[in-house]
């Protein structure tokens, strides 16, 4: 049950294994037990961006404004790197869209751990 996804040229269709090859800065996006085996240099960039802010994140309560601040700080830096944000379907993202995936990343981070704010 492979989906297919537009590669940045949208004439060549890959499935979500061929992005594991992938060379770009973009940040892939996939559901699923394979999201977290997409290890091209742009979505390995963004874990290590999540993982680099988290601790400043986490205690942080829902709905602070400075949570919001810390997604839209990842986002420019994937940004800034030359890496868009991708659809499942290939497409490009939003950046507020972008900051939701960054938001959601980092808040299901949140639900395994004891800071303050996660709870």
């Amino acid at each position: 049950n492979t989906k297919l996804l537009f590669h940045v040229d949208p004439s060549s269709l890959l499935s979500a294994d061929d992005y594991t090859n992938d060379e770009t800065n973009d940040v892939i996006a996939d559901t699923g037990p394979s999201a977290k085996i997409i290890a091209n240099p742009g979505n390995i960039y963004f874990y290590q961006l999540c993982n680099d802010r988290y601790d400043e994140f986490a205690p942080l309560v829902i709905g602070d404004p400075k949570r919001r601040k810390i997604a839209g700080d990842i986002v420019d830096a994937i940004f800034q790197s030359g890496g868009v944000f991708r659809t499942i379907s290939g497409g490009v993202t939003t950046r507020a869209a972008a900051v939701g995936k960054v938001m959601s990343r980092l808040q299901a981070k949140c639900n395994s751990c004891s800071h303050e704010g996660c709870s």
